[in-house]
């Protein structure tokens, strides 16, 4: 199964959010965004129950540096669904969608958006929604998932 990540705002902080995992000196001096606390931990159970972790964000960061950021976490993500990319497939600049995980087989999306869960309703695409502020948010993520 392919399961999808947004990064801000669910993985991602640029305030105090939520804890984050601890860096070593290297992610420090590199100067990598901080992931969420209990990130690694659920996307290595992930991948360890033989499923494939995807990020699909509205941000326009570089895959290469996304890529990197998780690799730096011992987190081998499999694809990255960019800003450019989700433009480029859709084949449109309007925000008709900011997500829409069918177009790259991903079979889970987690966010923290309402938004992209209506959007999933609608559009019949699976969502899973936590959002910033909740502590078990790695528990429902596994919950929903069943693993």
């Amino acid at each position: 199964m392919k399961i999808s990540f947004e990064l801000d705002q669910l993985l991602l902080t640029d305030s105090n959010e939520f804890p984050v995992e601890k860096q070593n000196h290297i992610q420090e001096v590199l100067r990598f965004e901080k992931l969420r606390l209990g990130a690694v931990e659920l996307m290595q159970d992930i991948i360890g129950s033989q499923h494939e972790i995807w990020i699909y964000t509205a941000s326009s960061r570089p895959k290469h540096y996304i890529y990197e950021l998780f690799l730096r976490h011992g987190v081998p993500v499999s694809g990255i669904i960019n800003r450019k990319k989700h433009v480029t497939t859709l084949n449109t600049e309007e925000k008709v969608l900011s997500k829409y995980p069918p177009a790259f087989n991903i079979d889970v999306h987690i966010d923290y958006s309402d938004n992209v869960k209506i959007d999933g309703e609608i559009f019949n695409f699976k969502t899973i929604t936590v959002k910033s502020d909740e502590d078990n948010w790695a528990e429902v993520i596994q919950n929903e998932l069943n693993l």
